[in-house]
């Protein structure tokens, strides 16, 4: 059985959401996005148990940050021009004192952005379902919503048994690849029927306990 939890919501932003569960061997993801709703699965033994990982900084703060800096520059632009013309200083004044106070928060915002890094996960399938082509990403999350520790158990008990049942997926076609060649060693007369029987029973068992 696997732990959990087995169900994880991220907000990813305005009427954005990502909902991944784990039912019946699958895993299934629902992204909501502006009002649209896209729905998929992928089994788990199909997954890749290392998740490829990136990096990303909040690029609202820093697009904001240059709008409010760009907007504080005209002001200045606007006054000292204005107060050339009119040769008045106040005027320098009150815009430098406008464009100060948009400033700050501007500088704020783009250093508080640029120093805020994001990491996001990305779930892979396996090469060899892929035929060893490329990795296909079958999605992806960022690793602090709703919180770094919920990311963090969901993707464990996820990848684990992602891991279990791929091990599973390959001890059983290592089993199959076996009879068959049991089978072929009775048709040419090596093995009678009870021992292919034996051998046969021998092999499931071994697929069953592991």
């Amino acid at each position: 059985m696997l732990p959990e939890p087995v169900r994880l919501v991220q907000r990813t932003g305005f009427r954005k959401q990502l909902t991944l569960e784990i039912r019946q061997d699958e895993l299934y993801c629902v992204q909501e996005r502006g009002g649209e709703t896209f729905r998929w699965h992928c089994p788990l033994g199909q997954l890749d148990e290392n998740p490829m990982e990136r990096w990303s900084r909040r690029r609202g703060g820093l697009f904001i940050g240059i709008i409010l800096f760009v907007i504080a520059a005209v002001i200045l632009i606007v006054g000292a021009i204005g107060a050339q013309q009119n040769h008045d200083r106040g005027e320098v004044r009150s815009s430098g004192l406008v464009a100060a106070i948009i400033l700050a928060p501007a500088i704020a915002l783009l250093v508080s952005s640029w120093r805020r890094i994001r990491r996001h996960v990305g779930l892979l399938l396996r090469d060899d379902v892929l035929h060893g082509n490329y990795a296909l990403r079958v999605v992806e999350l960022d690793a602090d919503r709703p919180s770094p520790a919920e990311v963090q158990a969901f993707l464990e008990g996820l990848l684990q048994q992602a891991k279990k049942l791929s091990e599973q997926q390959e001890a059983r076609f290592i089993a199959a690849e076996e009879i068959r060649k049991f089978h072929e060693l009775r048709q040419q007369g090596v093995l009678t029927d009870d021992e292919f029987l034996e051998r046969k029973s021998a092999i499931l068992r071994s697929v069953i306990r592991g």
